[in-house]
C-alpha cells in the first residue's frame, strides 16, 4: 500500500487564533479534502449539512476542481453557504496538516476510491473519518473503531454518522483517533513501507 509521512501528518494543537482566522472558532468542523470530482461526491456532503440543520455545525472543503463553482452554487441554493468554507487548492503538506488538526473529523464521501491518500493522512493526525463502506477504505476504517461507515450514496446514513461523531464528547473522538493512529503506524507509514519494499528487494536479490 501507499505510505505517508508521519513526521508531518501528526497530531498537533492548533490555537484558537487559527481556528479564528478561519471563522471557525467554537465550531464542529467538518473536513472535506479533495478533487472535487462527481465521484467525489462533495454533494451528497453538502445535502447532509443540510439535513443536519445544526448551525454550530461547519463544513471546511481543502480542493479545488472544474465543478466547484457547482458546488459553490449548491451550498448557496441549500441555504448552508454561511457554513461552508471553501479554501480551495492547497498543495502545502505542513497546511494540510493543520487543516486535519482543526478538524473534529474528515468526511470521505466518495463512490469510489483506489485507496484514499487522505483518508490516512487524517488518521494519521490523530482524527476520526466518516467514510462511505466501499473497500478502499472499510478496510481501513472499522465501524465505530477509528470512525464511522456508511452505505455509499446514501445521504441519510451519511447525515446520521455525521451526527453521531460530532455527538461524542471531545474525547471520546480523540480516543477514536488514537486508534487511527496506531493503525496508521502499523500498516502505512512510511518506515513500515520501506521495510516492506526492501523485504521484496532482498527476495528478488537471493540467488
Amino acid at each position: 500500500p501507499n505510505g505517508v509521512d508521519t513526521a508531518i501528518f501528526r497530531p498537533r494543537e492548533i490555537s484558537g487564533r487559527e481556528l479564528n482566522l478561519l471563522g471557525l472558532e467554537g465550531k464542529k468542523v467538518i473536513l472535506f479534502c479533495g478533487n472535487t470530482l462527481p465521484v467525489k461526491r462533495l454533494d451528497l456532503l453538502l445535502e447532509a449539512i443540510k439535513i443536519l440543520n445544526d448551525a454550530s455545525v461547519a463544513l471546511l472543503v481543502v480542493g479545488d476542481g472544474y465543478h466547484l463553482e457547482k458546488y459553490r452554487k449548491m451550498a448557496r441554493d441549500l441555504g448552508i453557504s454561511s457554513q461552508t468554507h471553501f479554501v480551495g487548492h492547497c498543495d502545502d503538506r505542513e497546511k494540510i496538516a493543520k487543516y486535519y488538526n482543526l478538524a473534529d473529523c474528515l468526511a470521505v464521501p466518495s463512490d469510489y476510491e483506489s485507496f484514499s491518500l487522505v483518508a490516512v493522512e487524517a488518521m494519521a493526525s490523530g482524527l476520526p473519518v466518516v467514510a462511505s463502506d466501499i473497500d478502499a477504505l472499510k478496510n481501513k476504517i472499522t465501524d465505530g473503531q477509528e470512525g464511522f461507515l456508511f452505505a455509499k450514496g446514501s445521504v441519510q446514513e451519511l447525515a446520521a454518522a455525521l451526527k453521531k461523531i460530532l455527538s461524542l464528547s471531545a474525547e471520546q473522538r480523540k480516543a477514536m483517533g488514537e486508534k487511527s493512529l496506531q493503525k496508521v503506524e502499523a500498516k502505512y507509514s512510511w518506515k513500515k513501507h520501506m521495510e516492506k519494499l526492501a523485504a521484496v528487494y532482498q527476495e528478488v536479490l537471493k540467488p
